[in-house]
């Protein structure tokens, strides 16, 4: 259903919709949608979509809440030379959602990697165990929108989704394997690296450059992103002594010097790809007056034929003069990223998911004692309440559940009861008021701090409590 005017325009929207979907199920049809752009299958091939293009063939499934950013990523795509196996628009996800399709997509054989822009998401512990599970079959990454509280309102107006927790979201993606990227730009600068690569054995990246400048930059780039600049061995050294100018460097980064003609790239690469210290490589090309930049590229592309099992990616920087050397490196599927930086974060990221599925295949799950009872007594009275944040008491006794060293908390509701709490924890001690209709205490005067006998927490218990701010619930 592509049309819009539903639980995203408001309430009468919202019955609309549920209208739908009970058609929908009356007579057996699942939905996508509303308010979405449509879905394409490029193998099958169908384009049931309003998207002004057609994608090209590829691995790179696409689940998308706007589907204004799917005509943006689709036109990019036909000049990126970006190939997708699905592109669905979600929409509202009325009935089929994102875990619906991050299941079914996880099991698709085309598909090699899943990339989604997600707004919020309807049902949590479902989707929670379905990504547990689909992350072991294949990579899933995505962007989060919303996160900020500008951000969480348009949300809610642009699909009718809640936005939820910018550090819930991050919890979970973590627990169940999800890649989070930061932006749109890194979100497929991850997919090319994630369907075009096999997973390296480790964090050491060779880099070999024709520009001092940017192999620097590649450096600094692995120290930031988590990735080692890799030790060569002494053979590949003398190996690299023998065979390059003597006024090139044989350490990595391996600079060939701007004059670098296809063969001397050739070499290189080939002697650092055989290093087994070596678990990754990213060739730079800046193009000097005497570069060949198209020649260097299907040296890349042979060098990359004869050592498989290690990812290789480029950063040819510039524009005219590369673009052809580009669209041959993205037609063999090797990704070309504009500068160093962004080629190195995309292969921390690919190693980082290496570590993590060898920890899932080897077995590594903590396992500590957890007093599961004490965490669903404090959460159920919180339902009780219709409360949807914690106490600070509250807080703490989950994290003590857990066996999280906290400092001790009482919950006191009178002035005699902070006293004796206060003589039971042992002076100095401090105060804060506990109310779910306030999350930031400070800027109520609900904090008290250094309070160092039983007069000090009394007046402290009167300022707070004589005269509570409109927010805060009068006790007794």
């Amino acid at each position: 259903m592509l049309s819009a005017g539903f639980k995203e325009s408001g309430s009468e929207g919202l019955k609309r919709e549920k209208a739908l979907v009970e058609v929908c199920r009356k007579h057996g049809m699942r939905l996508v949608g509303p308010n979405c752009l449509g879905l394409i299958s490029s193998y099958t091939p169908m384009n049931a979509s309003f998207a002004p293009v057609t994608p090209h063939k590829g691995n790179i499934a696409f689940l998308s809440q706007s589907g204004a950013l799917i005509t943006s990523v689709l036109d990019w795509s036909i000049r990126e030379g970006v190939g997708f196996s699905h592109v669905v628009s979600l929409g509202n996800c009325a009935d089929l959602n994102e875990t619906d399709f991050i299941e079914a997509l996880s099991l698709d054989p085309r598909t090699k990697v899943i990339a989604a822009y997600i707004e919020g998401v309807g049902e949590g512990k479902r989707f929670i165990k379905v990504a547990e599970e689909s992350s072991k079959r294949k990579p899933i990454l995505t962007i989060k929108s919303g996160i900020s509280e500008a951000g969480a309102k348009a949300v809610s107006s642009h699909t009718g989704s809640l936005a939820g927790s910018k550090m819930a979201y991050k919890a979970v993606f973590g627990r169940t394997g999800i890649i989070q990227a930061e932006s749109i730009e890194e979100l497929f600068d991850l997919a090319r690296a994630f369907s075009t690569q096999p997973t390296p054995k480790g964090r050491n990246l060779a880099v070999v450059t024709n520009a001092g400048g940017p192999g620097i930059i590649a450096t600094d780039a692995c120290s930031k992103h988590g990735l080692n600049l890799a030790w060569l061995s002494p053979k590949t050294i003398n190996l690299l002594r023998e065979s390059l100018p003597e006024e090139s460097s044989w350490v990595n980064p391996i600079d060939v010097l701007g004059d670098a003609p296809p063969d001397r790239y050739r070499v290189a690469m080939d002697i650092a790809l055989k290093d087994e210290g070596v678990n990754s490589l990213l060739v730079i090309c800046s193009p000097q007056a005497v570069t060949k930049p198209k020649e260097i590229a299907e040296e890349v592309v042979k060098a990359k034929e004869r050592v498989k099992e290690k990812p290789v990616v480029c950063s040819f920087m510039g524009g005219e003069a590369v673009s052809g050397a580009v669209r041959l490196l993205s037609e063999a599927g090797v990704p070309n990223y504009p500068f160093p930086e962004r080629a190195v974060r995309a292969l921390s990221r690919l190693s980082k998911y290496g570590e993590e599925k060898l920890k899932v295949k080897r077995g590594f799950v903590a396992s500590y004692k957890v007093d599961k009872g004490g965490v669903r007594e404090v959460l159920e009275r919180a339902k009780r309440e219709n409360r949807v944040n914690l106490l600070v008491v509250e807080a703490f006794q989950i994290l003590a559940a857990y066996g999280l060293k906290i400092a001790r908390s009482i919950l006191a509701q009178s002035k005699a009861q902070a006293v004796e709490a206060a003589r039971r924890i042992g002076y100095p001690v401090a105060m804060k008021v506990v109310s779910p209709q306030i999350m930031h205490k400070t800027d109520v005067g609900g904090v008290k701090l250094n309070l160092n006998s039983d007069e000090e927490v009394e007046e402290a218990f009167d300022q707070e409590f004589a005269t509570p701010p409109p927010t805060c619930p009068r006790l007794g």
